[in-house]
């Protein structure tokens, strides 16, 4: 856009000294227009990364919260089969959520465990002793504590995704009619000037030429256990005009590049990345791609690769 704003000013100015009046387009849109439309569309592109950033921020959160609260579940499991064993409470003990559980099923085991356990607290078996602790002398006012924290992060991630797609959706909106915009600008600079003239060459293509997009890379990647990071490895690009490789993530299920947020730039020449961003909780899992991004900005997007920390 900012190629284009460049160039319909220069012919503005070449329209002022031939005694012609300026290009405007259908619905009276001018180079004013258009730059508006470039500063709107940047401040948009601009808010999507903090929104991204709060995303995971609140993704973070969530999980360092799951893991000592399954622990606990499965602390709770243990205790009641071995003190309790043989009472009528065996058969009413939560599953152990999955990781990647939803929110209603994770939230339903802390629920279930709660209302057991003050249930077992308040009508303790023969033979058993109430209150029920776990490890550490933990009860259950200290659980439910915890069960409050986990839904209010819960809930902080959800107000986190729906800002993140809304912002997404606002830069979304703004992008689709630009181009022909600067389609029809190319036309009326093509109707104003005769072939050949400076001008005319010179125009901006709205899009890259065939066959400048650069060919994908090939990721591969593993956790690794030692330095408790993901390992990321790929092909090395053989584009003349490659300026670095951009590694992004996305949550699963699936990569959508329209939620990929961008973890960091590394220069041409690398192949190996290792981080931890968005896999800091135990069962918590990324998919990341690699991206070829050429010297006037050109990308292509690798495969997907997801790696989860191991529990």
């Amino acid at each position: 856009m900012q190629a284009f704003i460049a160039h319909w000013l220069a012919v503005n100015s070449q329209l002022d000294d031939d005694g012609l009046p300026h290009i405007v387009l259908p619905t009276a849109y001018t180079v004013a227009t258009l730059t508006t439309d470039r500063a709107d569309i940047a401040d948009a592109i601009t808010a999507v990364q903090p929104a991204l950033n709060q995303l995971q921020a609140a993704a973070n959160n969530r999980n360092n919260k799951k893991v000592p609260l399954r622990e606990r579940i499965r602390q709770f499991r243990a205790a009641a089969q071995s003190y309790l064993k043989g009472s009528q409470y065996i058969n009413a003990l939560p599953r152990l959520p999955r990781f990647d559980a939803s929110p209603g099923d994770f939230t339903k085991a802390l629920d279930d465990m709660s209302s057991l356990w003050a249930t077992i607290n308040a009508l303790p078996p023969p033979g058993f002793t109430a209150p029920l602790k776990l490890i550490g002398a933990y009860t259950l006012a200290n659980f439910n504590t915890e069960v409050t924290a986990m839904k209010a992060a819960f809930t902080a991630w959800d107000a986190a995704y729906q800002n993140a797609a809304i912002v997404r959706g606002q830069r979304d909106m703004l992008l689709p009619p630009v181009k022909p915009r600067l389609s029809q600008y190319r036309q009326a600079v093509l109707a104003t000037f005769p072939p050949g003239n400076a001008l005319v060459l010179s125009l901006p293509a709205v899009r890259p030429p065939s066959g400048s997009t650069p060919k994908a890379v090939q990721i591969s990647g593993l956790w690794n256990g030692t330095s408790s990071k993901a390992h990321l490895e790929w092909t090395a690009s053989a584009n003349p005009n490659l300026d670095h490789y951009s590694i992004r993530s996305c949550d699963p299920p699936r990569y959508r590049a329209a939620d990929e947020s961008v973890v960091a730039s590394v220069a041409a020449g690398t192949t190996v990345f290792d981080t931890d961003d968005g896999l800091l909780a135990a069962g918590s899992a990324k998919i990341f791609k690699v991206y070829v991004v050429t010297h006037d900005d050109n990308e292509k997007g690798s495969n997907s690769v997801k790696i989860t920390h191991p529990e």
